[in-house]
């Protein structure tokens, strides 16, 4: 599966990313965490899904910033801040307008992200006095 966005090109199956083309090195980690962010675009990914997904529990917070870092760095610095969407201290979203190639003769469908509905929890309490 090929997944396009902003001139930049996952390709699931040769794993390998690309930029207008030509090959940029991501190394396996960030590469397999920046299609499991794209898998997931439509909602906004908490950071603890993402250190149960990638690594053991004893590893602390520093390698997801690290590896969000290196995936930033390999789109560039305008297309890593487009692409990936911060929610301090949450998590983190793929947002950026992505075309998906499923097979050698399909047609790329362009999918806008979902947007992401902001939930808040209410709390009725209801009391009577006599």
């Amino acid at each position: 599966m090929i997944y396009r966005f902003l001139d930049h090109e996952l390709d699931t199956d040769q794993h390998e990313f690309r930029f207008a083309g030509t090959p940029v090195p991501l190394s396996p980690k960030p590469f397999s965490f920046l299609e499991y962010l794209i898998r997931n675009s439509d909602r906004m990914v908490p950071k603890s899904e993402l250190l149960d997904a990638f690594w053991p529990s004893n590893v602390s917070e520093a390698a997801l910033q690290t590896t969000i870092h290196a995936i930033r760095k390999s789109l560039g610095k305008d297309a890593g801040a487009a692409a990936i969407k911060t929610y301090h201290g949450q998590g983190f979203r793929f947002v950026a307008p992505l075309a998906v190639l499923t097979g050698a003769d399909a047609e790329f469908e362009t999918t806008e992200p979902i947007s992401l509905r902001e939930l808040r929890l209410v709390t009725v309490v209801s009391m009577q006095i006599r």
